[in-house]
């Protein structure tokens, strides 16, 4: 009896959990919500929750820029168009491609383009 108790408990919690763990694989990860439409967001904290430390408008090609304010832990990407973040200064180092739309933690960034 217990047994068959358990078994129900574990079928319902399955179906109630199952829906909320798909639909965050396919969220971008973190809330990019913080970020404004348009905008390229720094945070210096590895989990931000409120309004990005540094904001840059609508970028368009450019060779090379230092991260407003030196340095970001976190980048969301609202803009239009996919930009590479380097882990130092002036594009040097290894990189990591942010698409728009996704917003991820990625150590210390210093420079993107």
């Amino acid at each position: 009896m217990a047994l068959r108790r358990l078994m129900a408990v574990s079928v319902i919690a399955a179906a109630f959990l199952a829906p909320m763990m798909s639909a965050q694989a396919d969220e971008p990860s973190g809330r990019n919500d913080l970020c404004p439409q348009g905008y390229v967001c720094f945070w210096k904290t590895s989990d931000p929750s409120g309004p990005p430390d540094n904001m840059y408008y609508n970028p368009t090609e450019h060779t090379c820029d230092n991260v407003p304010g030196g340095y970001a832990r976190v980048v969301a990407n609202n803009s239009s168009k996919a930009w590479d973040f380097y882990n130092e200064p002036n594009c040097g180092g290894t990189y990591t491609t942010l698409n728009p739309g996704h917003r991820e933690n990625l150590g210390t960034v210093n420079s993107w383009r």
